[in-house]
């Protein structure tokens, strides 16, 4: 087996920004960004390349101007390093900007747009920034409780809602939910369903993607991607008409998403009653009174049987001073037994994978793990790769490899 390449870790916005060479650990590049609010990082090869990066962003101007100027003989790459290097970066860049076709002349629009979201769901804002000619126009709005994805397509609907007539718009957002629904045509397939994503699934947030394709059946829109807080000022004026609407007092309500809440909940009461004092449920009752037989791992206190994200599990009677627990088992297995050796290695495998993937390219690690979601054709809240079977994260290691690989 070869020796591991070495790595360097740059964190220019972070606890202690700085260069590391440890990614795990208390004084790794990892224990600087977590928890740190729009933390910025990259990872380099070499220590030269992550000072360069480091000083471009605190001098960009610098940056820009060396940037034109032509590089020595002696540093030029060899043709086939070049030509490799080049594949990599037009397989991972935006590309060029895609227009609209406009055959009628239209108005010509370009358009910013973000949205955000505290707690998600929680309460949430919308920015829009339009430009026409010389004239600039910005949007703002919030709502008392709703989600991050509905504020992306909020901001979209309401910039396009504001135009008078029909008009060609370049729409720039950094959500890949919003733009691959729309570029790739999902949002159609899901409407030509009945809104079903599959038999079984409904597809969330159908009453904003009618209210889209309606607007863009009016005008004509090309969707493009643009990377969040990385430096863009319009879509940084956005991110902030969003954060301030979010945060202000007496927010109206998101009647859509509420409603929706309403009915889930609704249906989760029926079924409830339907099967009450089920054998799950009385298995559940006795779960509980089992629960402080058991110990937590971490700091041997009893635990309690809580209700999950993702299922039911024993945790920490000592919450949130102490976070043991015993993990919940949404694949079927009764609480408190393992999973077979087989699944869990193939677990591990996935969360490598996935890390290896999103650590060697230039997405966060939120953008990376929607971009798996819409891989496995999952919505956010199922995409979980602590409780995918052996064939899910077989899929997982094979499309992040292809990936990585590419």
């Amino acid at each position: 087996m070869g020796k591991k390449k070495k790595s360097f870790y740059a964190v220019f916005s972070g606890h202690k920004p700085g260069i590391y060479e440890e990614w795990f650990g208390e004084d790794g590049a990892k224990a600087q960004i977590d928890g740190f609010s729009k933390a910025k990082y990259k990872k380099f090869e070499t220590k030269e390349e992550a000072l360069e990066w480091m000083e471009a962003l605190e001098n960009p101007d610098k940056a820009a101007a060396s940037s034109e100027k032509p590089k020595p003989a002696s540093e030029k790459k060899p043709a086939a390093e070049k030509k490799k290097s080049k594949k990599k970066a037009s397989s991972k860049g935006p590309g060029e900007i895609k227009k609209p076709a406009n055959p009628d002349k239209l108005p010509e629009v370009v358009m910013y747009t973000d949205g955000a979201c505290s707690g998600n769901p929680g309460p949430g804002g919308y920015g829009t920034v339009l430009f026409y000619k010389d004239k600039k126009r910005e949007l703002s709005g919030g709502f008392r409780r709703t989600t991050n994805n509905r504020m992306e397509m909020t901001a979209c609907i309401e910039g396009l809602k504001a135009l008078k007539k029909p008009c060609a718009v370049t729409l720039f957002s950094d959500s890949s939910y919003v733009v691959n629904a729309m570029e790739k045509g999902w949002a159609k397939r899901w409407k030509a369903k009945g809104w079903q994503r599959t038999p079984e699934q409904k597809a969330v947030n159908a009453d904003l993607w009618q209210q889209m394709l309606e607007l863009c059946e009016k005008h004509r829109v090309a969707f493009n991607w643009v990377k969040g807080h990385a430096g863009n000022e319009h879509n940084e004026l956005c991110d902030r008409l969003a954060v301030e609407a979010a945060s202000e007092s007496e927010l109206p309500r998101d009647e859509g998403y509420e409603q929706a809440e309403k009915e889930k909940k609704e249906k989760k009461k029926k079924a409830k009653e339907k099967g009450k004092k089920s054998g799950k449920e009385k298995e559940t009752e006795t779960q509980a009174s089992a629960a402080h037989d058991l110990e937590c791992p971490e700091c041997g206190a009893p635990m309690e049987l809580r209700e999950g994200k993702y299922g039911k599990f024993y945790g920490c009677t000592r919450f949130p001073d102490c976070k043991g627990a015993h993990g919940a088992h949404p694949d079927g297995r009764p609480l408190g037994t393992p999973a077979d050796s087989e699944t869990k290695q193939w677990r591990m495998k996935a969360h490598d994978a996935f890390d290896a993937l999103w650590k060697s390219g230039d997405m966060e690690r939120n953008e990376a793990y929607d971009w798996l979601c819409e891989q496995m054709e999952l919505d956010r809240e199922d995409c979980h790769i602590g409780k995918f079977d052996k064939r899910q994260c077989e899929s997982v290691v094979e499309i992040c490899e292809r990936l990585c690989d590419s």
